[in-house]
């Protein structure tokens, strides 16, 4: 009795309040009734990347209420489908940050097109590219990363071949980041195991981030092509960092 209290209090300032951010296109393709056909919202807290957010801290994703009745999105995962006829439809879509109870919102065109409509569909399970979203990219400043983007019409594999250049698929993304490229498209083959080879349109991404691309990258893309309607979004979420991979040290 009669002591000094040493009161203090410790604020963490990493959870100030802050909006999540969205990357997407302004316009999507979907398939009627056709979930495979879907598409992430990439989403990201600024704060903190997906691969750490401190525990708790979690993205929750809902359409607006303005959105036409039969379109979902996973309320975790942020993933849109479409339960209706063909049509071009206005689709707001708002990512709210569970711990600071921040949201963004953002609205685009989503065009549903027939079930059995003909779309190039992106090939995840090709050896030579990068997961999309929701899985995470780690890179490094200066360091040169290259995969392969693969598409694959199913019922209808190009006719060219390989090696061949396709001037009638395009790809359609935003602005990249600095450094960054995406070549033009050709005509590559790919067998998956167990299984005989697939032709499919390919397209070699490259990007050497400088220093001032350090952050949350999320770039995303699709294909349109003059025989068919245009594919699925597909996002990439890339982590920049700037600290190098540790190197291995050889004896001398």
């Amino acid at each position: 009795l009669g002591g000094v209290w040493d009161v203090s209090t410790q604020v963490d300032t990493s959870m100030a309040e802050h909006s999540p951010i969205i990357q997407l296109l302004s316009r999507a393709t979907l398939r009627a009734f056709d979930n495979s056909s879907g598409f992430y919202v990439a989403a990201n807290d600024p704060g903190a990347h997906p691969t750490d957010l401190p525990e708790g801290t979690k993205l929750a994703y809902s359409v607006s209420a303005s959105t036409p009745s039969g379109f979902a999105i996973g309320p975790t995962s942020g993933f849109v489908t479409a339960g209706v006829g063909e049509g071009v439809y206005a689709v707001g879509v708002t990512v709210r940050d569970t711990t600071t109870n921040v949201s963004t919102s953002v609205e685009m065109e989503v065009a549903v097109v027939a079930a059995n409509a003909t779309m190039p569909m992106y090939d995840t399970a090709f050896t030579g590219t990068r997961l999309p979203y929701p899985d995470s990219n780690l890179l490094f400043v200066g360091f040169a990363e290259q995969f392969t983007m693969r598409w694959t019409v199913p019922g209808a594999p190009p006719s060219a071949s390989v090696g061949q250049a396709s001037p009638g698929v395009q790809i359609r993304t935003a602005s990249l980041p600095t450094g960054a490229a995406i070549g033009p498209v050709t005509v590559g083959e790919w067998a998956p195991p167990g299984n005989a080879s697939v032709k499919g349109y390919h397209a070699t991404f490259s990007w050497t981030p400088p220093p001032s691309e350090a952050g949350w990258h999320s770039i995303c893309v699709y294909v349109e092509t003059n025989f068919t309607v245009p594919s699925g979004q597909t996002c990439f979420d890339f982590r920049v960092e700037t600290d190098p991979p540790p190197q291995g040290l050889t004896q001398p």
